[in-house]
């Protein structure tokens, strides 16, 4: 990363604009891939209810099942 350079001028040189600009994709950039991280823990975490859904739903139908005399396939 080079020297960033804040000019308090109107005009500032295109080097310094140059580097703000590298600097606001870099920042850019990290903060996206933080919010990736994030959902991705999300998603982990959803698929991780669903899946403890999709069981307690599997219970619940062999549960129904016995009870009611009848039979359940298993996969």
């Amino acid at each position: 990363l080079g020297q960033i350079t804040m000019s308090h001028r109107s005009g500032s040189s295109p080097r310094g604009t140059i580097d703000k600009i590298f600097f606001m994709l870099q920042v850019m950039q990290q903060q996206f891939e933080q919010l990736n991280l994030v959902l991705g823990e999300v998603r982990d975490r959803i698929d991780q209810q669903e899946a403890a859904i999709r069981n307690l739903q599997g219970e619940d139908s062999r549960t129904n099942l016995f009870r009611k005399g009848g039979m359940m396939r298993i996969k």
